[in-house]
């Protein structure tokens, strides 16, 4: 659990959008609590998680409106 806490903690600070995050194995899933379904934030949150591992990762992006 505390990759995902370290995340969700990373995506909270540098883009403002609360987050919940699931690991399993090579795939992360990301569900974004946010009315504003941006593709260019989702592709900005799916870099900024890669890089917290040196090898590829399968992640998937959801919005979840509040």
């Amino acid at each position: 659990k505390g990759k995902e806490t370290f995340l969700e903690d990373k995506i909270l600070n540098e883009f403002k959008i609360n987050s919940y995050i699931e690991i399993n194995n090579d795939n992360i899933s990301v569900t974004l609590i946010s009315n504003d379904h941006n593709n260019s934030i989702a592709n900005d949150i799916m870099r900024c998680i890669q890089e917290e591992f040196n090898d590829r990762k399968n992640i998937t992006i959801k919005f979840n409106e509040n």
